[in-house]
């Protein structure tokens, strides 16, 4: 196992990161002493990566993100046979103890053995295999009984939806774009400062820790003796770190690896910085990911691209195409949307039944198509108990995904089970600080239970670090705005929110109403009355189930009134 373990550190790809390196080296060394109790997070964190005593693992995850990295790189070593000595060093999914192992007839480990579960879990009304899905359906449908009213109503609306989805088209996934690689040079420091090239170092290492949480991107390796492979989807990003007055500059440069074109680039002015400033380090590896993560930045352009240009059918799926397609739907709700990517996930899933992404996010396309159709006195907590379970499912078989989490958590909301659903976002928001989705929906929960302080201030956070704020990110802000008598704030932030679903322009047009803003009610007043959802259960039996707080609903019926819709409208269907 020693020579396994000087095998790994001898290998270019692992020794070009000092800190996965000791990594390894500290925690394999420690199961050989047979100090296992030792491998955990906090002593990892503070023996390996330098933290201070006070160390938090649920404030920071660079034990867990640094851990997801590692195991890659083992992964990705003995999947390229490059092992010489017989002996294999694995790092199972949510421990840090690492596993041993002999190469033999069947060198997989027990525990990644039990990861993947042999029977698929499927959801009721779709096709299942062997007598626990049988019991899984009568059980579902047993309880949907219960909320009959919503059953009957998700039914004919499923049964419409159909007219949105695609035939399938059974294509071997050849040629998608996959998810991008984005490889990070190192930083030159042109301050002529010795001390700035322990800061230039430094921060090649945290963006390489932050873009690891990102779960659709994938972080290359530098080979210093040669150029990136020149690869669909590949990019470099580099930068140089300058003097400028008392300060520093840091520019950074994203580069398409085949076309050497520059698709992103950024100047951040900060203070200069002292030998042992992490802060500055962090908020630039920060500020830099932000915009280049999530799925409006530039390495996710190629992929959207694709999809437009296939639209409405999608020829081929694979998982990173699938996820596009979710974050589509997630940004609008729209039913088109939330269709395409239904139907991209039912052909993925059954190629490949065990994509904890694909799972996690289906479960949370087939809730919000149950939600959508809810209204005040439906028992959600009935009709989304299996989604839950399927959602959990993902959960449990990535259990260090942010993603995983979110939706589960989302669901949770949704059944109004509020304390589970706070905590799956918590954890979510561990795994990946930079989740701003899962940071917006936290908000809502919150101003569910009442917690508006806190509710507006999470809704705030989630847009200040979205380079690209989705539009339902502004519907509790709207929310927060109407509630608090703060109108024309309301009528901006509900008018953000309306590409995001229905409810931004109902909080909208009811804060024109009580601020009588006459050009804003002609132009939104249409639109609610168009609104398919609210037209087929009345607009406040809708929104009641969405709007806890007895004072916003009472302004909402003002503004509302005031703002020409009719009475009827408001409580029956129309």
């Amino acid at each position: 196992m020693r020579a396994a373990l000087e095998e790994l550190l001898g290998w270019s790809e692992l020794a070009r990161s000092p800190q996965l390196s000791k990594f390894l080296k500290h925690i394999v060394e420690a199961r050989l002493r047979g100090d296992e109790a030792s491998i955990k997070a906090y002593s990892i964190a503070v023996d390996v990566f330098g933290r201070p005593a006070d160390f938090d693992p649920q404030a920071d995850p660079i034990v867990r993100v640094q851990a997801r990295r590692l195991r890659g790189l083992l992964q990705e070593f003995y999947r390229q046979n490059l092992s010489k000595t017989g002996a294999r060093i694995t790092l199972p999914v949510g421990r840090y103890v690492p596993e041993f192992e002999l190469d033999g007839p069947d060198t997989a480990p027990e525990s990644e053995k039990s990861e993947s579960p042999a029977s698929t879990f499927e959801l009721a009304g779709t096709p299942a295999a062997g007598k626990g899905a049988e019991r899984f359906g009568r059980r579902f449908w047993l309880q949907a009984a219960a909320a009959s009213a919503l059953v009957i109503t998700l039914g004919l609306l499923l049964v419409g939806l159909q007219l949105f989805r695609p035939p399938p088209a059974e294509v071997e996934p050849v040629g998608l774009p996959q998810e991008p690689t984005v490889y990070i040079s190192s930083f030159s420091n042109l301050t002529g400062i010795e001390a700035l090239d322990g800061f230039a170092s430094r921060l090649n290492d945290q963006l390489s820790s932050v873009l690891a949480q990102f779960e659709d991107v994938q972080v290359g390796s530098i080979d210093p003796d040669r150029s990136p492979d020149k690869a669909e989807g590949a990019y470099l990003l580099s930068g140089t770190v300058a003097s400028v007055g008392a300060g520093i500059e840091v520019t950074a440069v994203l580069t398409d690896v085949v076309t050497g074109a520059a698709v992103w680039n950024r100047n951040l002015a900060q203070p200069m910085p002292s030998a042992v400033d992490e802060a500055v380090v962090s908020n630039v590896a920060r500020k830099i990911m932000r915009e280049i993560g999530p799925f409006r930045g530039p390495i996710h352009a190629r992929g959207r691209k694709w999809l437009d240009d296939n639209s409405p059918q999608i020829p081929a799926v694979n998982g990173y195409i699938c996820l596009l397609t979710y974050r589509y739907a997630r940004e609008t709700t729209n039913p088109g949307a939330i269709a395409k990517a239904l139907d991209c996930h039912d052909r993925l899933l059954k190629m490949q039944p065990d994509l904890p992404l694909a799972i996690a996010a289906k479960a949370w396309l087939e809730g919000r198509v149950i939600y959508n159709a809810a209204s005040e006195g439906d028992r959600l907590d009935i009709a989304l108990d299996g989604l839950a379970t399927y959602a959990d499912r993902a959960r449990m078989l990535a259990p260090e995904s942010s993603f995983a989490h979110e939706q589960l958590a989302s669901i949770q909301n949704w059944q109004e089970s509020y304390a589970v659903a706070q905590r799956n976002y918590a954890i979510a928001l561990g795994f990946e600080p930079l989740n701003t989705d899962a940071r917006a929906s936290y908000a809502i929960t919150l101003a569910r239970v009442g917690d508006w302080t806190a509710a507006a201030q999470q809704a705030q956070f989630a847009i200040a670090d979205a380079a690209f704020p989705s539009p339902w990110y502004y519907y509790l802000p709207a929310v927060a705005a109407l509630r608090d008598g703060r109108l024309e704030q309301a009528i901006e932030a509900g008018r953000l929110a309306t590409q995001g679903g229905e409810l931004g322009t109902v909080v909208a047009l009811a804060a024109a109403g009580l601020a009588k803003d006459a050009a804003t009610i002609n132009a939104l007043q249409p639109l609610v009355m168009s609104m398919e959802n609210l037209r087929r259960r009345g607009i406040m039996p809708w929104v009641g189930i969405r709007i806890k707080d007895a004072t916003v609903r009472d302004k909402i019926v003002a503004g509302l009134r005031a703002g020409g819709i009719p009475e009827m409208a408001l409580t029956a269907q129309f």
